[in-house]
């Protein structure tokens, strides 16, 4: 019941949470958008301290947060010009790519199940964008909004599965806490590479009450991802979380009048292929 809940919320969290930075990319850029995004987490962070016990090793969350942070910008980035209703959907392919990796990784072997969760996304994403012409159809899966989203989700999976390995080491607090912090090292590098100027600035330049809000929606999301995965099994999660596209699309249409009809049944059925494949 517990775990019902924590998904619950992370579900809700991260389908608001959408909605929210789409309001704030219209005006500001992706970069500075998730360095201040970073800077808030960290931020919520803190009080953790309170409950802070030295980690066995900081090795995990060192690799989470630089690949939390690059999956956090391309993220950002792929949501600047594309639709919500029409990129989430990449993105509870999360399910799809804990697959891949696990038999890359692991060698597992694929179940009856997983096969039977692979073909219903195939089908979904055919549903999705039916009536398109194939040559268009491959020219939007490799666009820079489609290529910035699956990049973003498969960084964002291998880094689920660090923080599995660090939740499991330090705890969830000490783990938050480094993770949070190695990513807002690495986000201000990023931008102070990139903008050559310094980066208090950036941000006091940047900051509206949208970037403002998609950080404290985002933490909370985060913090019950990791609260999830101390649960079940990362595949599990991963699957569960597919359901935010869902709550993600209708969103959209309320508060981005984005033109969902359409692109619902092809939604709803990889969405379902993603929970077979982390269930079955």
């Amino acid at each position: 019941m517990l775990f019902a809940g924590i998904i619950a919320i992370c579900i809700l969290l991260g389908a608001w949470g959408r909605i929210v930075m789409k309001k704030a990319l219209e005006h500001k850029p992706p970069l500075i958008c998730a360095l201040i995004f970073e800077i808030v987490q960290v931020a919520v962070a803190l009080p953790l301290f309170f409950f802070y016990e030295a980690p066995e090793t900081i090795f995990f969350s060192f690799i989470s947060g630089g690949l939390f942070s690059a999956s956090l910008v391309l993220y950002f980035m792929s949501f600047v010009d594309g639709e919500v209703s029409l990129l989430t959907p990449f993105r509870s392919l999360r399910g799809l790519v804990a697959l891949i990796i696990s038999i890359l990784w692991w060698h597992e072997a694929l179940t009856a199940g997983e096969v039977t969760g692979i073909v219903v996304i195939t089908i979904g994403i055919l549903m999705l964008y039916r009536g398109t012409e194939f040559k268009k159809l491959i020219h939007f899966l490799f666009h820079k909004e489609a290529l910035f989203m699956m990049g973003s989700v498969i960084l964002g999976v291998i880094a689920s599965y660090y923080d599995k390995l660090g939740v499991a080491a330090n705890g969830l607090y000490a783990h938050y806490l480094w993770t949070c912090s190695f990513a807002l090292v690495f986000l201000a590098v990023f931008c102070l590479l990139w903008y050559r100027t310094k980066v208090w600035k950036l941000v006091t330049s940047n900051l509206s009450h949208h970037n403002l809000s998609v950080g404290f929606i985002f933490s909370g999301a985060y913090v019950t991802h990791l609260m999830a995965l101390q649960m079940e099994r990362v595949t599990i999660v991963n699957a569960l979380l597919a359901i935010s596209t869902l709550v993600t699309t209708f969103l959209a249409a309320r508060y981005l009048k984005e033109a969902v009809l359409e692109k619902l049944p092809g939604t709803i059925v990889i969405v379902l292929g993603t929970i077979l494949i982390g269930f079955l």
